[in-house]
């Protein structure tokens, strides 16, 4: 292949090493799924790549249009394009695009198969944090044939945790030919900062901790003393070999700060010592000992996950849902220990993913409900749930259907159970089974008393500010708090239980998109199907507030989440 018929991905320097790291696994993930091969910006402009364009006939990106040349010729348009960055292309008819999609590329009344029209794309297309999940998650580059470039962040440690054995794969293929670049001019070649440095004995350490200062103070980001000395207080360092790791205090406040976590870690009698060296020895510090206490750093996250010593990191739990924000990162290995910082919200639950193992379609929603738990310092999890198209049926009586799934599950369904007589489909039969084993889960789990069950199709309709104060605020009794949208039976609000959760008029509603249930609710409905499916899950929780007087169930004014507008996991299930 020659070099003009090569899809790039182009690697643009923004950042420290860090920074560099977290761009090269997003680098390494559209290498490996769709072709492109790695090259850095320099290297690239040196190709005079950047003009070339795509034409696309008979089709037009709808919308998007940023100005307008009446009678330019195509070289003319092309020229007028290549002087903005910002524009991306244009179609026949002289109108300028700032954005393009080539799958919402459509024909329409001016522009068709019908005449030669169409649209002129530039072989480039600009990969930042608001569209990476898209082309990620999605297919949208196979027909590609331009170039991509990438300039931003790409903090989405889910995705490179999934991922992280073909990304391991991937960088142990080119770690001698790749390099990282910095916005300072720094460069590394992969293989050094992949590979273990050979360290003085005396560099290498049972814990250490990662000290961000600097740039850091005065920032929202920047933890307080105060927090890191409580997560101090819970770890044993008696007999151990302890290490900071801090660029070298420039200014009298820095040394300060240092200074109080020397004197806390004197006044118990441990033995500190603070490494200032190259970046590459203290990443080599933080990457070659067994527990690494991060700060909210980039370079301290990717230690840990490139490490193959590490076994237990800290990283802060920060929240920063004032500050809209499309990236996170937190969690670099499994073993993974999340400690509070001055922002955290300090909420009390967790929320709980309910999806199915072949959710491909589902999977950016999914992490877009990860980012927003992640931003609020909520833990989330995935719940993979039973899929009904593969459930077997064995019937007992005329009332009786056992259920068996994989690994030999099985439940008993009762088929007279539901007031309207109908027979659950295979789809709210495994909804049902999968929501009954979140129950079961959420009364063993020994960390948290309270789920917020979310179904894989949910859609946030509120601002932050007002889904903290919900969580915030579950009346203690609770033992279901309803705060999805219920489509055919809208709740109607009656008696004030505090100023966000009222009672509601009772009768039915449906959906179970989105509810927090207690370690005393899913007793309560565990206890009242005597471990069998009677009727879908959204109708096991209204009829558990119809017809009980003993089953607090509670609404907000307004709901804060609804079913998106995707196939709903009832119908994937079967």
């Amino acid at each position: 292949m020659s070099l003009s018929n090569k899809k790039y991905i182009v690697f643009k320097k923004n950042g420290r090493l860090g920074n560099a790291l977290f761009r090269y696994f997003a680098c390494s993930l559209f290498c490996m799924k769709y072709n492109f091969e790695f090259i850095l910006e320099d290297d690239y402009n040196s190709l005079n790549k950047y003009n070339d364009y795509t034409f696309y006939k008979g089709v037009d990106q709808v919308n998007n249009d940023v100005n307008y040349f009446n009678n330019k010729s195509i070289d003319e348009l092309k020229d007028i394009c290549n002087k903005n960055c910002n524009y991306v292309g244009f179609n026949t008819l002289g109108f300028i695009k700032s954005d393009i999609n080539i799958n919402e590329l459509r024909s329409n009344e001016y522009i068709n198969e019908h005449n030669n029209h169409g649209i002129y794309i530039k072989n480039k297309i600009i990969i930042n944090d608001a569209n990476f999940l898209d082309y990620i998650m999605m297919d949208d580059l196979y027909f590609f044939n331009g170039d991509i470039i990438m300039d931003m962040y790409y903090q989405f440690d889910d995705i490179y945790l999934n991922n992280k054995e073909s990304i391991l794969k991937f960088i142990e293929k080119n770690k001698s030919e790749h390099i990282l670049k910095t916005d300072n001019n720094e460069s590394y070649l992969l293989k050094d900062v992949y590979d273990n440095l050979v360290l003085d004995v005396n560099k290498i350490y049972d814990i250490v901790i990662h000290l961000r200062l600097d740039d850091f103070n005065n920032r929202e980001d920047y933890i307080e003393y105060d927090y890191l000395i409580n997560l101090f207080n819970t770890i044993d360092f008696s007999e151990k070999k302890i290490g900071i790791v801090v660029q070298k205090p420039n200014n009298i406040t820095d040394l300060d700060i240092l200074n109080r976590y020397l004197l806390w870690f004197k006044n118990k009698n441990y033995i500190i010592k603070v490494e200032s060296n190259d970046t590459i020895t203290d990443f080599n510090i933080m990457k070659q000992c067994k527990i690494l206490i991060c700060s909210n750093s980039t370079l301290s996250w990717s230690a840990a996950y490139l490490s193959k010593d590490i076994e237990l990191c800290y990283f802060p739990n920060y929240c920063f849902y004032k500050i809209p924000r499309k990236v996170y990162f937190k969690k670099p290995i499994q073993n993974t220990i999340l400690y509070d910082v001055n922002n955290n919200n300090h909420i009390k639950l967790k929320v709980v993913v309910l999806t199915l193992k072949d959710y491909n379609e589902r999977k950016k929603n999914i992490n877009e409900l990860f980012i927003i738990f992640k931003q609020l310092g909520i833990n989330i999890e995935l719940f993979y749930g039973v899929n009904g198209k593969n459930i077997n049926k064995q019937v007992i009586d005329d009332e009786t259907i056992k259920l068996v799934y994989e690994d030999n599950q099985s439940i008993f369904y009762n088929t007279k159970s539901r007031s309207n007589g109908q027979i659950m489909s295979c789809g709210e039969l495994g909804c049902a089974w999968s929501h009954l084993c979140i129950y079961k889960q959420l009364i063993d789990d020994k960390d948290f008393d309270k789920y917020l069950i979310l179904e894989d199709d949910a859609l946030l309709t509120s601002d932050f500010e007002s889904l903290i104060n919900i969580l915030n605020n579950i009346p203690n009794q609770s033992d279901v708090c309803h705060i999805g949208e219920s489509t055919w039976y809208p709740f109607k609000i009656t008696n004030k239980m505090n100023d966000f959760f009222y009672e509601y008029e009772r009768k039915y509603f449906n959906h179970t998109t989105s509810y927090i249930i207690t370690k005393n609710g899913a007793n309560k409905l565990l206890k009242f199907t005597k471990d069998m499916i009677l009727v879908p899950a959204d109708d096991l929780l209204s009829n558990a507030k119809l017809y009980s007087n003993d089953f607090n169930l509670y609404v907000p004014e307004q709901y804060l989440f609804k079913q998106k507008g995707i196939n709903s996991i009832i119908k994937n299930m079967g």
